[in-house]
């Protein structure tokens, strides 16, 4: 899929931002402690910085929108 393909395909989602993250050799996949995807080296690499998305519990009583 092209970025063009990419964009149309999301905007018919109901997208109206979105990021292309690297996908480089360095990029690794990170899920409940484990790497879920192979590094090009075979392991992680170091890198300067990432990305993280946490999951963070509703005070009880709080409704879902």
């Amino acid at each position: 899929m092209t970025f063009p393909e990419l964009a149309a395909y999301l905007v018919r989602l109901g997208c109206r931002e979105a990021v292309n993250l690297d996908g480089g050799g360095s990029s690794t996949l990170w899920l409940l402690g484990r790497v879920m995807n192979s590094p090009s080296d075979g392991m992680e690499r170091p890198v300067a910085n990432g990305l993280v998305v946490i999951q963070k519990e509703r005070p009880s009583g709080e409704r879902v929108r």
